[in-house]
């Protein structure tokens, strides 16, 4: 990308609204090893609609506790700090994603909100499977790895089929032909966007990698092919007319790929199963 290109996208970031007051204060506590469940509890409250979609979330099936929770403070004690902020930050980041990505083959203006909340749900369940510190650090990443396309969500329109073909004909990524068609992948302008946004490091390293895992440093490609994973088992998810002609197959062969570079080579059903839950409770939100 030449200078000139870099600094057309550089404005377009800066033109792109800040983050909702409450996303930002949630993430930042995401890598505070101080944070509160006062703290949390507070932020939450000054948002009463926040609220009562986190209690409803909370009560749902998919996590199946046996009695009603009729606070935020109980809802932090019984599923845990993080887990709640986690739900909080699904719900708030619903608002940015509801756009028009029919060029990434989404169906609804709910798809992208839909295919991030699916590949949250997914990575969660990887890092638990792996036993890895805060599975919910991975809900977030996952949550937020395709934020870059609600900044080519308008442009990528005009290619949808162009990028269908070069994915099942020509093997290339998403954001490959981005590259080739636009000059950016929603990649790296999501990561322009993460670093203007001053999002945590590692989140911002989601987004840059997700699509090419293995292109990551070495000390963080394990957390990377997480997401990596997820990402790529909510193509299981898709219209029946995409999935007749072959993506989710791809996706799925992609997918093993990285299980088995992670050790759970098995466990492709059961992750996928998991998700399906996921997507059982997004009406709640």
């Amino acid at each position: 990308m030449d200078e000139e290109q870099l600094l057309r996208w550089n404005k377009i970031i800066e033109s792109t609204p800040p983050l909702p007051f409450i996303v930002s204060t949630l993430l930042k506590k995401l890598e505070d090893p101080e944070a509160s469940i006062r703290e949390i509890e507070e932020t939450l409250e000054k948002e009463p609609l926040l609220v009562a979609k986190v209690l409803k979330m909370a009560n749902s099936a998919y996590y199946g506790f046996p009695r009603s929770i009729t606070t935020v403070r109980e809802a932090i004690i019984v599923l845990g700090l993080n887990t709640i902020r986690s739900i909080a930050l699904a719900i708030s980041i619903k608002s940015i994603m509801n756009v028009d990505v029919s060029g990434y083959w989404f169906s609804s203006i709910k798809g992208l909100w839909e295919h991030s909340l699916l590949t949250a749900g997914g990575a969660r369940v990887i890092a638990k499977k792996l036993r890895l510190s805060d599975p919910e650090k991975y809900f977030v990443g996952g949550l937020l790895h395709d934020i870059g396309k609600i900044i080519l969500s308008s442009i990528t329109k005009e290619y949808k089929v162009q990028f269908l073909k070069n994915f099942l004909f020509y093997n290339k990524t998403i954001s490959q032909s981005e590259e080739e068609v636009i000059g950016i992948s929603h990649n790296t302008i999501g990561n322009m966007l993460a670093n203007y946004w001053n999002l945590p490091q590692f989140i911002s390293d989601i987004i840059l990698y997700h699509d090419n895992p293995f292109d990551a440093p070495e000390e963080i490609r394990k957390d990377i092919v997480v997401i990596s994973t997820a990402n790529e088992l909510s193509y299981n998810f898709i219209p029946e007319n995409l999935v007749e002609i072959g993506v989710s197959e791809k996706r799925n062969k992609r997918a093993d790929e990285y299980l088995k570079y992670l050790g759970i080579p098995n466990e492709r059903e059961s992750i996928i199963k998991t998700m399906e839950k996921m997507l059982e409770i997004s009406p709640e939100v």
